[in-house]
């Protein structure tokens, strides 16, 4: 049998794994502690922890354990790979490593094409949990349960279903040897029932389970399991989804309170109560994983309040920076407004600023900052894989234009979701766009998308390589721009400078088309982009506001602004031959319905030249 280190790692990123000999420096208990509780309810915010860690014990087997699994679980499962080789390399068969050694093989199975790709991957994650497994039994270790019944799976998708029961068998006799009272071993004991076909004793401890109150990413991966399950056994698969509620993500969109002196009263200060009672009801009726939205006076404070009410989770995206938002949509009515703002805040599990460089308070930032706020909540919605469920104060007339509530209830039903209007005497739900004036887009300060590109290894180059390089590349460059003229999806400007590519799109399905198809070039040497071996590309994508200008020396529309030194900062810090993007992007993205594409975490990173921490994400086409 061929040693596990043998078989080729999917390798569509690479990471900078802490290679080498394990440190088991002490880490304080509480970070520890810490660590076990976020990498379940939190993958992203553990994985930024433990790579924090990392710099101050390198190699340690607890820490890079830690940053595999959030990769994995955010849907990076080559990346995961990585470490864990490594970890295996070194020598390391501890049921942690070999449980998530075996659930990465497991997820790049779920993704390779039908045949014999798929099944090598299943064969090579079968190795694994079989490892473990025997490690475990030998050890009288009841933490063998999870590879086995992993293996029971994994059997079952092979067509082994007579050797998926013994290990199905084997999983629940472990069990009980268990601490009562565990997620996962309730789960486990109904996944080997369910391959057993004992569907109603399936739901039974699935609903069993989920009482213990689990973290929702966890309901949604067995739930996950359950159907491929079902699917592959040919069992009623509505009959399983029965088994299992994942609350709805919520979002929220509505109007502030009408200023002094408006002209036409729209939501007056005397209609605040009655709408916070509908928001609570339907809040309370609805339920929810996470809630999204803006904090105005008015609706946004309100909903806000009433997630607090039922301890669901907030998070709060500004188009402006605090001050200047305050400024302009919560001070100007009633003070007690100021108190409700300042104590939402305070109460958010995260407060996004959409226009941080900027405290410009035009419509572009408005549109912006809508933008960003639905598409955030939608990836939410795809990671936990539940409904989007949107509750709107509206007053039922034409919207102002691009951001405003109007506006945005016609995004939300475009994207498939349920909209429910809480606007007192309106309440109900929407199933028609409403219409909005058909403002045009700010000429001044409009929303582009923004590609920057260099050649990693290009100083290393001798001089007499430099020209045949640039007549090459260039020429293959311009040769992937003319087949995304011919599909409409052209940059709207373009700039070079030795190693560095600079394009301007007209939105994020034209640039991530672009992105990739210039990754794959570089990776497969076509088009005539002839770089020699020790050159690779690394592309950065970013979206924001930006100012359209001619440029006076080289004749040629141009754009700047703060959203195109963002983006350029984000360029020195991706890896060889990918695509990395930030989170601004991934959120335009998501709002557009884009679906072609898949947004992987990465973590929180520090951007060169002092620009500070922000998420970044791998950019790729679904199912790769």
């Amino acid at each position: 049998m061929r040693s596990l280190l043998e078989f080729p790692i999917p390798r569509p990123w690479a990471v900078c794994s802490d290679a080498g000999v394990t440190s088991e420096c002490d880490l304080p208990p509480a970070l520890r502690a810490q660590l076990i509780e976020e990498r379940h309810r939190d993958p992203l915010g553990a994985f930024d922890r433990a790579k924090a860690a990392l710099e101050g014990c390198p190699g340690n087997l607890f820490l890079r354990q830690v940053q595999a699994g959030a990769l994995a679980q955010t849907g990076s499962p080559s990346a995961a790979l990585e470490i864990l080789h490594g970890l295996y390399g070194e020598g390391h068969r501890d049921a942690e490593t070999l449980g998530l050694l075996g659930s990465a093989w497991k997820q790049i199975a779920s993704r390779a094409p039908a045949g014999e790709e798929r099944t090598a991957a299943w064969r090579r994650s079968l190795e694994v949990y079989l490892e473990g497994l025997s490690l475990a039994e030998s050890a009288g270790d009841f933490a063998g349960y999870y590879p086995a019944i992993n293996a029971a799976a994994l059997r079952v998708w092979l067509g082994e279903e007579t050797a998926a029961r013994d290990l199905a068998r084997r999983a629940v006799a472990l069990t009980e040897l268990a601490p009562a009272g565990d997620y996962w071993v309730l789960a486990t004991r109904a996944e080997a029932a369910l391959i057993g076909r004992r569907v109603e004793e399936a739901c039974a401890l699935y609903l069993a389970a989920q009482r213990l109150s689990p973290p929702l990413p966890q309901i949604a991966t067995t739930r996950r399991q359950a159907r491929r399950l079902g699917e592959a056994l040919g069992l009623d698969l509505k009959a399983l989804d029965s088994c299992f509620h994942v609350p709805p993500v919520l979002f929220f969109a509505g109007h502030l309170t009408d200023a002094p002196g408006r002209a036409t009263p729209r939501f007056t200060e005397s209609m605040a109560a009655d709408a916070a009672r509908s928001l609570h009801a339907a809040v309370a009726r609805t339920g929810g994983a996470v809630g999204f939205a803006s904090a105005a006076r008015g609706g946004d404070v309100l909903f806000l309040e009433a997630l607090q009410m039922h301890g669901i989770e907030s998070r709060v995206v500004l188009p402006l920076e605090v001050a200047p938002f305050h400024d302009v949509s919560v001070a100007g009515a009633d003070p007690a407004w100021h108190e409700q703002f300042t104590d939402a805040l305070g109460r958010a599990k995260s407060v996004r600023i959409a226009n941080s460089h900027s405290s410009t308070a035009d419509g572009t930032a408005f549109e912006y900052g809508a933008r960003i706020l639905l598409g955030l909540a939608r990836l939410e919605a795809q990671r936990l894989e539940t409904e989007l469920r949107a509750l709107v104060l509206w007053d039922g007339r034409a919207g102002d234009g691009v951001g405003g509530t109007a506006w945005v209830i016609g995004q939300l039903l475009a994207l498939g979701a349920t909209v429910e209007n809480v606007y007192p005497g309106r309440e109900g739900f929407i199933a028609a766009a409403p219409p909005t004036h058909d403002d045009l887009e700010d000429d001044d300060r409009p929303i582009r998308t923004l590609l920057f590109s260099d050649c990693m290894g290009y100083s290393k180059l001798r001089e007499e390589q430099i020209a045949e390089y640039t007549r090459a590349f260039l020429t293959g460059v311009a040769r992937l721009i003319e087949l995304a003229e011919k599909e409409g999806r052209a940059p709207l400007a373009a700039n070079t400078w030795g190693d560095g590519l600079f394009f301007v799109f007209a939105d994020p399905a034209a640039a991530a088309a672009f992105a990739l198809s210039l990754r794959d070039a570089v990776r497969h040497r076509a088009l005539e982009l002839a770089m020699p071996p020790e050159v690779r590309l690394r592309i950065a994508l970013h979206a924001g506001p930006v100012t359209p200008f001619q440029d006076p020396i080289t004749g040629r529309p141009n754009f700047a602004g703060m959203n195109v030194a963002f983006a350029a900062r984000i360029e020195p810090i991706v890896p060889e031959n990918q695509v990395c993007v930030s989170e601004a992007f991934a959120a335009l993205a998501a709002e557009a319905g884009l679906t072609e594409f898949r947004f992987d975490y990465l973590g929180v990173t520090h951007l060169h030249k002092e620009f500070g921490r922000h998420p970044v994400y791998q950019l790729r086409r679904r199912g790769e």
